[in-house]
């Protein structure tokens, strides 16, 4: 039978947290308190803290394994000090931006976790390798470019597995995001500077916002495919020497 998803809300020390406990350990779900979320920062920061850096402080306790070792000092935390806790925690919920943060953190958390109890259970099959839990961690730390650039350079393996091919076609592409630097380049020198222009105010902000942005993925292209070839040149050197 599928799971659903429990949501429990109420008033603080309603019994939320123990319900839920019991929840958890009756039908087997994993137990996530929000609360402890908000109580952390709260307490951990001043209220007037830009919510941009409470998200920032998330997401590296997250990419350094150690959220969860933060959120356990709460529990930790004398009466008082928790009750502090909680106060300052009521305030930052009202904010939608971090409740949005806080949300998504605890749902790659749920991701990761679900990941690794299946990746345990999984008897691997001969002809399909399983993704260790480091490798799915890996990967899901990865934002939308990144991903990107990983397949990209695992497809080159199985488009050229000859070394002498590839470096062929990347020196190809190489050449091309070259060209499109110089594509951005010539089109941002054609654009008018005339401030009486209707359009100047505009192309301004399309210059900064769109043509400058593809300029500098162009760029970032073209660094990462020089990497790839000098890494798929030492290769070369190395598989003549075994030669």
């Amino acid at each position: 039978m599928k799971k659903l998803n429990i949501a429990i809300d109420g008033l603080t020390a309603s019994g939320k947290s123990t319900i839920g406990k019991i929840l958890a350990e009756k039908f087997g779900y994993q137990f996530i308190d929000t609360g402890v979320f908000y109580r952390y920062l709260g307490y951990n920061f001043h209220q007037k803290t830009p919510i941009t850096k409470l998200i920032n402080t998330l997401n590296d306790l997250k990419n350094n394994n150690k959220l969860l070792q933060e959120l356990n000092t709460i529990i930790e935390l004398n009466n008082q000090d928790y009750l502090y806790s909680g106060e300052q925690a009521s305030e930052l919920s009202k904010n939608e931006k971090l409740c949005k943060a806080i949300n998504m953190t605890i749902f790659i958390h749920v991701i990761i976790s679900t990941l690794k109890r299946k990746a345990e259970y999984t008897t691997e099959i001969p002809h399909k390798k399983v993704a260790t839990i480091n490798e799915i961690e890996y990967l899901l730390n990865l934002n939308t470019w990144q991903l990107s650039q990983e397949f990209e350079k695992k497809a080159f393996l199985i488009a050229f597995p000859q070394n002498d091919e590839r470096l062929k076609f990347l020196e190809m592409m190489l050449e091309w995001r070259k060209a499109c630097v110089t594509v951005a380049q010539e089109t941002k020198k054609k654009m008018t500077k005339n401030k009486s222009n209707p359009l100047f105010f505009t192309l301004k902000t399309w210059l900064k916002n769109v043509l400058k942005k593809s300029k500098n993925i162009a760029r970032i292209n073209i660094q990462n495919i020089e990497e790839f070839i000098e890494k798929n040149e030492s290769s070369s050197v190395e598989e003549d020497k075994e030669e």
